[in-house]
């Protein structure tokens, strides 16, 4: 498909790669691309690229999809569900805008670090799993020190 329309020169599709190729890539990026489409899966579904855009303080373009406003919030820009041209749109846009660019990123970022990293996930999904097996704690503890 990339030949085709004649992208070879732009577009590389790797598959899997090493994390360091993925460090490599990100800490060169502008945006980080999110093309979900929207489906049952989809919809309920934390995409690991857009945690790992908002680790890397870049601003998201996503189609509105359910648990991605969940998980990016305002460090993401949305497209309607399915709609290739308003994807596009909001690709252009977000590109032309570096200063929304650089704040969406920031708020990414800090919504890692004080939210959804795993340091604070951590008591959740113990939590979770003490109410299934009825332990009770006085309160949670931190799993990760």
């Amino acid at each position: 498909m990339r030949d085709e329309l004649g992208l070879g020169d732009y577009v590389e599709f790797t598959g899997r790669v090493p994390d360091e190729v993925v460090h490599e890539v990100l800490s060169t990026a502008d945006i980080g691309l999110s093309p979900d489409p929207k489906n049952p899966l989809n919809d309920v579904s934390t995409m690991n690229k857009t945690m790992e855009y908002m680790a890397f303080e870049l601003p998201v373009v996503a189609f509105d999809l359910r648990e991605t406003r969940v998980s990016a919030g305002a460090a993401a820009v949305y497209a309607e569900p399915n709609r290739i041209d308003d994807y596009a749109r909001a690709i252009v846009e977000l590109l032309d805008d570096e200063s929304r660019r650089k704040e969406m990123g920031q708020l990414g970022r800090l919504r890692i670090e004080h939210e959804l990293a795993w340091l604070h996930q951590a008591p959740r999904y113990v939590g979770v799993y003490d109410g299934l097996r009825g332990v009770q704690r006085p309160e949670l503890v931190q799993v990760i020190p």
